[in-house]
């Protein structure tokens, strides 16, 4: 049983690069050598693995082969995923690696005991339903007519349109925008799938209807809550005062939510992300070429895109069909 005084002595891991001997210049840059989720998601791991090694009266660091595959036994016992489990894994072995000791990844034990967790637990994503045109559609037509109303319709339509992510999104700011007859022009400055900030230019187009125009909404919400520089997506409280704190990527996710359960949709099939799984599988059942629509998401690699497809988008063209049977 996890007690108060087990969480009081462990810490997580150590898993920052090493900075003795160089200036502090290079330290930052080492720091930043991560993605603040993965620091975060590394952190959690690790703090899970001492909190786990403390009440077994075990060492966490440097960790014995057996400990480890204990602990993803234990894991894989306690109703983790296999995803959180490797992830786990990936932070002990990092934490490991920068204090210069021989991690317990690559151990033979190790190996057997997740690749069997694998076979038995399977690999397979729960992947979050797609939110489809008809499903924003509705979702737009439940919102209020105040500030916050404003500011949702304007998440749900350029967050679709533009297949961002909701990390992508909060990050937006107003000089990120550059707006034109045809629509708008939007820069996104870093992404999951672009660590190193090489950045990406999306373009919008106006929608075919006022209230589900991306551009327009935009423009609504920044007119609404006179925003003319900084970040775009802000809170707004029950008064309707809109902060000057940017968005956060979790709270994108729970508006999400609310406005799917206000259209009979189950929550807990839904998040940010359901929006821009729902653009890449309408594309292609309205059928736009995979191409195209892989370099509006702004996808690299075919077989992460092709995981993006609902099963709606499966049958259109499907070479099984018209066959005479």
């Amino acid at each position: 049983m996890r007690t108060k005084h087990s969480r009081t002595l462990a810490r997580p891991l150590q898993f920052e690069p090493t900075t003795t001997g160089v200036t502090p210049e290079a330290a930052a840059y080492a720091a930043q050598s991560r993605a603040p989720a993965t620091r975060r998601a590394y952190l959690n791991d690790t703090g899970r693995f001492a909190v786990w090694c403390v009440e077994r009266g075990l060492s966490s660091l440097p960790a014995s082969a057996e400990t480890v595959a204990n602990f993803l036994s234990w894991m894989a016992g306690s109703g983790f995923k296999s995803a959180t489990i490797e992830r786990n894994l990936v932070a002990i072995s990092v934490a490991h690696s920068q204090v210069g000791v021989d991690s317990p990844r690559h151990c033979r034990l190790v190996r057997d005991v997740l690749r069997g967790i694998r076979r038995n637990l399977g690999v397979a994503p729960t992947r979050k339903r797609a939110l489809m045109t008809s499903d924003v559609a509705a979702m737009l037509a439940t919102t209020t007519g105040g500030v916050k109303g404003i500011r949702d319709r304007a998440i749900l339509c350029l967050a679709f349109s533009a297949a961002l992510r909701r990390g992508e999104l909060v990050a937006l700011d107003v000089s990120d925008f550059e707006f034109s007859r045809d629509g708008v022009l939007l820069r996104i400055r870093r992404s999951k799938g672009d660590q190193d900030g090489a950045g990406a230019v999306v373009g919008v187009p106006h929608g075919m209807s006022p209230d589900t125009c991306p551009v327009r909404q935009v423009r609504a919400w920044l007119a609404t809550a006179g925003i003319a520089a900084g970040p775009v997506f802000r809170s707004v409280d029950r008064h309707g005062h809109v902060s000057g704190k940017r968005l956060s990527p979790k709270a994108v996710a729970t508006i999400v939510k609310l406005l799917a359960k206000a259209v009979g949709i189950d929550p807990n099939t839904v998040g940010a992300h359901s929006l821009r799984a729902g653009l890449v599988t309408s594309a292609l059942r309205a059928g736009k070429a995979e191409h195209a629509v892989m370099k509006h998401s702004r996808h690299t690699n075919v077989s992460v895109f092709r995981s993006y497809v609902r099963e709606p988008s499966l049958f259109t063209g499907n070479v099984a069909a018209g066959l005479g049977l």
